[in-house]
């Protein structure tokens, strides 16, 4: 298992980089991580933190349908949201 947390104006710049590029990102890390200890992910959860002024439709598709996530057949398996002053992102 492999969990990662991600934080605006810490690990990435929403107004630099698309949703679906933070999600490869932030997604692209835990498969990083499992990879190097021989295994394969099935599944991930992602938890969210977003801002007022942040799109829900906009951001979860980008993890859900994301080409990362397709290429390597993973579903998105739960997860939880929540108001946050910044975009966090936890996958696991």
């Amino acid at each position: 298992m492999s969990t990662d947390l991600f934080i605006e104006d810490v690990h990435f710049r929403r107004r630099y980089f698309t949703p679906a590029e933070i999600g490869h990102k932030a997604l692209a890390c835990n498969i990083s991580d499992l990879a190097a200890c021989g295994t394969r992910p099935e599944a991930f959860t992602l938890s969210v933190g977003l801002p007022p002024d942040t799109d829900y439709a906009c951001w979860t598709p980008s993890f859900r349908h994301g080409a990362l996530a397709e290429r390597f057949g993973l579903a998105l398996a739960g997860g939880d949201t929540t108001r946050s002053e910044k975009l966090v992102i936890s996958i696991t």
